[in-house]
C-alpha cells in the first residue's frame, strides 16, 4: 500500500492527553494512493479505558477536601474546633507505633466525642470486655502450647520412626550375632566331642608299647636267668679245681686252689650284682613306664570327663544361644511391629484433625480476634476514662490511666488484658477517691431581663441567639468555680391552646469553664448539642428527668459561663402566635466547687462587673444591664393616647415613667442608677403592608438631662432565619449616656405613614449603677 498519512488532529489529541485533560478522540482519515476526496476508510480511536478504582480514589480525595474545608468530620458532621488544639505528644505517637497501633487510633482520643453513657456503666462494660480479652489471651496461650506440643509430638514421632529404622539394623546385627554364636558353640561342641571321643577310645597301651613291655619283660627274664647263671657260676667258682685224667690206663686226678679262683668268684659275684641291678633297673623303668601309662590313662579319663562336661556346657550354651536367637527374632519382630505402629502414629499425628496445623490456624485466628477484642476493650477503656475525666473535670496535664504499651507484638500481646484490667482498677479507685460531692444549684434566667432584643427576635423570626455571662452566676455565689450544667429546662410563657405544642429547639453552641479557683475561663471542647421542648411549662426535653440516669442528660457537664445558646421555633407553620411570648425562662441546674477566699478576691467588685456585661451585637456591643419595656403592656394609658394622636401623620408623644421600681437589683446604699442607652423598636402587624424604609422622621427622645436626637427609624436586621421583615423598625440613642431615671418622652412630630397603627413599641433601656 503506498502513500499513507495520518491527519494532524491525532497529534493534537495526543498532546492534549499529555496535559491530563478530558480530550475527545480525533477523527482520523487514512488516505490511500493519494485519494484525498474519497470516503473515510476507517476511523481510529486511541482511548484510555476508565479506571473505576482510580476514579474512586479521586472521589474520596474530593470528599475529604470538602469535609476538611467545611469543618466536617469523617462522617460529614460539623465540628466545633478550638482555635488552638492541644499539642500532640511525639513520644506518645512513637510508643503507639512501637506497639503496632495506628497513629489515627493514638490521636483519636484527643478528638473523640463524649460517650452517651456515664463512667460507671462504661467501666462495667469495659471490665467485662477486658475479662473477655484475658480469656482470649489464655485461649491463645493454650492454642500456642497445643500447637507447640503437637509440633513436638510430630517431631518426636518422626525421630522415633527414624530411630527405630536405625535400631533395626542393630537388631538384625544382634540376630546375626546370635546365629554366629550358635555356630561357634556348635563348632566348639564338635571339638569337645572329638576330644571326648579321642580320650574315650584310647587303649591303655598300644601295640608297640605292649611289644616294648613284652620285650622289656622278656629281657628282664633273660637278665634274671643270666643272674641265676651267674649265681650258679659263683657258687661253682668256690669248688676247688680238680684235675682228673687218665694217665695210662688209670685215672689221673689233680686238685688245685688258690687266689685266682677266689678272684674269679668275686668277679662272678660282681657280675651277678650288676645283672641284678640291671634287672632291677629295668623293672623300675618298666614300673615307671607302666606308672606313666597309668597316669596317662588317668589323664585321658580326666580329659574325657572334661570333654563330656564341656559338651554338656556347650549344649546348655547352645540351648541358651538358641533361646537368645529366638528372643532376638521375637525382638526384631516386635521392633518391626513397633516401627509400623510408630509410622501409623506419625501418619495419624500428621493427618488427624486436631493437628499442629489446626492449632496453628487456631492460634492465628484467636490472635486476630484477640487483637480486635483488645482494641475494642482499649477503646471502651479509653471511653470510660474520657467519662471519668469529664465527670470529675480532671485536668489534661494529669497522666492518663489507660496506656498504649500493653500490647507487645513480640509476645503475641499476652497479658495485655491483665495490664488493661489493672489500669481500670486504678482508675476505679481514683474515681471513688476523687468523686466528691459538689455544690448543686439552680439558676433561673429570664431572657427578657438578660437579652430583650433576643426575645424580640424570637417573637418575630422564631429564632434567636443569646449568651449567659459569668456575672449572673457570680451574683449568687461569687466564690464558686467549675460551674457545669447538670440539667436545663425551658419555660415559654405564651398564649397557646390547651393541647398545643410549642416545638422549641434549644441548642448549646459553646461555653467556658473555670477549671481552677485562681484560673481563667477556658473554652469547652465539646460539640454542639440540642434539646427539643414540647410543652411550655418548664420542659427539660425528657420524659422523666432522672439525675442518676445511666446516660448523660442534655448539656450535662458543659461549661455554663459565657455560654452561647440558640433558641428556635418552627418558622414555616406557626402553631401559635409568637407575639404572645412574654418571656423565655431557663431553669439551669448546675454544679460548682467552692473556691474560697482565692475566688472571692479574684471576683472583686460585682457591681463593676455587672455594669460591664457585654451586650453583644444585638445592642451594638454595649456594656451594662438592660431592661425591656412594652409600651402597650406596661404603659397602657400612655400608649392609647400615643396611638390615638399619631394616626394620620399627626404629632404625638409617648410618656415613659422609668422609675427605680421597674428595674431589678436595687442600688446599693449611696448609689444611683444611670441610663446608658435607649433603643426603641416599633412593631407593626405582620399582615400590614410594610412602611417605608425610613419611618418616624425626626423622632426625638426627651428625658432628665436634655433632649436626644433619635433620627429616623430604620428597618431592623436580626440576622436570624426569616428575619427579613418590613414590620419592625428601630432607633437608638447610641452608647455612652449617663442619664437619671424619670419621665422620658418619645416625640414623633409627623406621626407615621403606614396603613395601620403600630402594634407595640419595645423600649430597651441600658443601665448601670453609679456611686455617689
Amino acid at each position: 500500500m503506498g502513500g499513507r498519512r495520518v491527519a494532524d488532529p491525532a497529534g493534537h489529541w495526543i498532546r492534549c492527553l499529555g496535559t491530563g485533560q478530558s480530550c475527545p478522540p480525533p477523527n482520523i482519515r487514512i488516505i490511500v494512493d493519494g485519494d484525498d476526496d474519497g470516503p473515510t476508510a476507517t476511523r481510529l480511536y486511541f482511548c484510555i479505558p476508565p479506571n473505576d478504582k482510580l476514579l474512586g480514589y479521586w472521589d474520596i480525595v474530593a470528599d475529604r477536601l470538602f469535609k476538611l474545608r467545611n469543618c466536617l468530620n469523617i462522617e460529614g458532621v460539623r465540628r466545633e474546633l478550638a482555635l488552638y488544639d492541644p499539642p500532640i505528644d511525639p513520644g506518645l505517637l512513637a510508643r503507639a507505633v512501637a506497639q503496632g497501633i495506628d497513629i489515627g487510633t493514638a490521636i483519636s482520643n484527643l478528638y473523640a466525642p463524649l460517650p452517651h453513657y456515664r463512667f460507671l456503666p462504661h467501666l462495667g462494660i469495659a471490665k467485662e470486655f477486658v475479662s473477655h480479652v484475658s480469656s482470649l489471651g489464655n485461649g491463645l496461650l493454650l492454642a500456642l502450647e497445643k500447637r507447640d506440643a503437637e509440633a513436638l509430638a510430630n517431631l518426636r514421632a518422626g525421630h522415633e520412626v527414624a530411630l527405630l529404622k536405625e535400631v533395626r539394623a542393630a537388631k538384625e546385627t544382634m540376630l546375626q550375632e546370635a546365629r554366629e554364636n550358635i555356630q561357634a558353640l556348635q563348632r566348639g561342641r564338635e571339638l569337645a566331642a572329638l576330644r571326648e571321643q579321642y580320650y574315650s577310645t584310647r587303649e591303655f597301651m598300644n601295640e608297640l608299647e605292649i611289644k616294648e613291655n613284652d620285650l622289656s619283660l622278656e629281657a628282664s627274664r633273660h637278665e634274671k636267668s643270666a643272674a641265676d647263671e651267674l649265681q650258679l657260676s659263683t657258687i661253682l667258682s668256690h669248688i676247688p679245681n680238680f684235675s682228673l685224667g687218665f694217665s695210662g690206663n688209670g685215672v689221673h686226678s689233680t686238685i688245685s686252689s688258690g687266689g685266682q679262683i677266689a678272684a674269679l668268684g668275686s668277679q662272678l659275684n660282681s657280675q651277678k650284682q650288676n645283672v641284678n641291678a640291671t634287672a632291677k633297673s629295668r623293672e623300675a623303668n618298666r614300673a615307671g613306664t607302666m606308672a606313666s601309662y597309668v597316669r596317662r590313662k588317668d589323664e585321658w579319663k580326666h580329659q574325657r570327663d572334661l570333654a563330656r562336661a564341656e559338651l554338656k556346657q556347650i549344649d546348655a550354651q547352645i540351648t541358651a544361644a538358641e533361646i537368645r536367637l529366638q528372643m532376638a527374632q521375637v525382638d526384631l519382630a516386635n521392633h518391626d511391629k513397633q516401627s509400623e505402629q510408630a509410622r501409623e502414629a506419625l501418619d495419624f499425628m500428621q493427618t488427624k484433625f486436631t493437628n499442629a496445623e489446626l492449632y496453628s490456624w487456631m492460634s492465628g485466628e484467636i490472635n486476630k480476634v484477640y487483637y480486635r477484642a483488645y482494641q475494642m476493650a482499649l477503646d471502651l477503656s479509653r471511653r470510660a476514662e474520657r467519662c471519668y475525666r469529664y465527670e470529675l473535670a480532671i485536668a489534661s496535664t494529669v497522666p492518663e490511666f489507660v496506656q498504649f504499651g500493653h500490647w507487645d507484638n513480640r509476645r503475641q500481646g499476652l497479658l495485655a488484658g491483665e495490664r488493661l484490667a489493672h489500669d481500670l482498677r486504678r482508675m476505679e479507685v481514683a474515681y471513688y477517691e476523687n468523686n466528691r460531692r459538689e455544690y448543686e444549684l439552680t439558676k433561673r434566667v429570664s431572657l427578657a431581663s438578660l437579652d430583650p432584643v433576643a426575645l424580640i427576635a424570637l417573637r418575630k423570626t422564631g429564632a434567636c441567639h443569646f449568651s449567659l455571662p459569668s456575672i449572673i452566676f457570680d451574683l449568687d455565689h461569687a466564690s464558686h468555680y467549675l460551674r457545669r450544667i447538670k440539667l436545663v429546662s425551658v419555660a415559654l410563657p405564651a398564649v397557646t391552646g390547651p393541647y398545643t405544642n410549642v416545638g422549641v429547639t434549644l441548642t448549646y453552641l459553646s461555653g467556658k469553664t473555670r477549671p481552677a479557683a485562681d484560673g481563667t475561663l477556658t473554652a469547652d471542647g465539646g460539640t454542639v448539642a440540642s434539646l427539643a421542648i414540647s410543652v411550655n411549662q418548664d420542659d427539660s426535653g425528657l420524659f422523666e428527668p432522672n439525675l442518676r440516669d445511666e446516660r448523660y442528660l442534655p448539656f450535662e457537664g458543659r461549661g455554663i459561663e459565657e455560654s452561647q445558646w440558640r433558641l428556635e421555633l418552627p418558622e414555616v407553620v406557626r402553631q401559635f402566635d409568637y407575639e404572645t411570648i412574654s418571656d423565655v425562662i431557663l431553669t439551669i441546674r448546675y454544679t460548682a466547687r467552692e473556691g474560697g477566699d482565692v475566688r472571692k478576691g479574684l471576683v472583686g467588685d460585682l457591681k463593676h462587673s455587672l455594669d460591664h456585661i457585654e451586650r453583644g451585637p444585638n445592642l451594638e456591643h454595649g456594656e451594662g444591664q438592660v431592661q425591656i419595656f412594652s409600651a402597650r403592656a406596661e404603659f397602657p394609658e400612655a400608649w392609647r393616647s400615643f396611638v390615638a394622636a399619631g394616626s394620620g401623620m399627626n404629632s404625638t408623644a409617648l410618656n415613659l415613667d422609668l422609675t427605680e421600681e421597674r428595674f431589678p437589683h436595687p442600688p446599693t446604699p449611696g448609689g444611683t442608677r444611670k441610663i446608658t442607652q435607649v433603643v426603641i423598636f416599633a412593631r407593626w402587624p405582620s399582615a400590614a403592608e410594610g412602611p417605608a424604609e425610613n419611618t418616624f422622621d425626626n423622632a426625638e427622645l426627651n428625658g432628665p438631662g436634655g433632649e436626644l436626637e433619635l433620627g429616623n427609624f430604620l428597618k431592623y436586621k436580626m440576622n436570624e432565619p426569616g428575619a427579613d421583615y418590613d414590620y419592625i423598625h428601630f432607633a437608638t440613642s447610641g452608647n455612652g449616656l449617663s442619664r437619671n431615671l424619670g419621665i422620658w418622652t418619645l416625640t414623633l412630630p409627623e406621626g407615621w405613614t403606614a396603613g395601620q397603627d403600630p402594634e407595640d413599641f419595645y423600649i430597651v433601656v441600658g443601665h448601670k449603677m453609679d456611686s455617689v
